[in-house]
């Protein structure tokens, strides 16, 4: 496939895109490629309708302007066939256009609805051992961490985290130690429940003398 590079924006606010492949398993059926593209711009997602694979696939861009993620959905994208894997972006877009006039997200709401956009990579919205990929939640948490937000932060990598506890493959020791710094401290996210589960050792330890 030869390499796409855009100087400006990609906006295709009411373009209808689809194949006649059938989607498989082997990413075929593909109505969107911007795989490997270098897009010195803006991806906006308008009011286009999808119809098989989006495949932003190790894809780079300036900004990525799709409603907080929900519009892939409404444009008729399926769980599982906007692939995400080696995204990388600058910035996202803080506008949810759920009402006419639009809307802006909530800080605490941003990473949830992000979160959300993120399952849109695995059918069923369920990662699983053979679908899952760490890279697009860190791509995500580095983000926020540019803007500051601290809470998104944490909350993307304890996701990805979860995610990767369930499906990474990891050995029982692995899981079973990943399963106890979740319990403990929330994977190293959450030093406030780290101290009080030492606080409640401490005391049991204490009436057990």
């Amino acid at each position: 496939m030869t390499q796409i590079a855009a100087d400006g924006a990609i906006e295709r606010p009411l373009a209808h895109f689809a194949t006649e492949e059938r989607v498989s398993k082997r990413k075929r059926g593909v109505a969107l490629s911007l795989r490997s593209a270098a897009v010195k711009g803006v991806i906006e997602n308008g009011t286009p309708a999808f119809c098989g694979l989006v495949d932003l696939r190790d894809c780079r861009a300036e900004v990525l302007n799709d409603g907080g993620g929900e519009r892939w959905e409404q444009a008729g994208v399926q769980a599982g066939h906007l692939l995400l894997d080696g995204l990388t972006y600058r910035d996202l877009d803080d506008v949810y256009d759920g009402q006419e006039t639009g809307a802006l997200i909530a800080r605490s709401d941003a990473a949830s609805r992000r979160l959300c956009w993120l399952t849109m990579h695995y059918p069923g919205h369920a990662a699983t051992p053979d679908s899952f990929v760490p890279q697009p939640y860190e791509q995500l948490a580095a983000i926020f961490a540019a803007e500051g937000n601290e809470r998104g932060r944490r909350q993307v990598l304890v996701a990805r985290r979860d995610l990767q506890r369930r499906h990474g493959r990891l050995s029982r020791f692995e899981r079973l130690i990943g399963w106890l710094l979740k319990l403990t401290s929330n994977h190293g996210y959450s030093p406030a429940r780290a101290v009080g589960v030492m606080a409640v050792y401490i005391r049991a330890g204490g009436v057990g003398r």
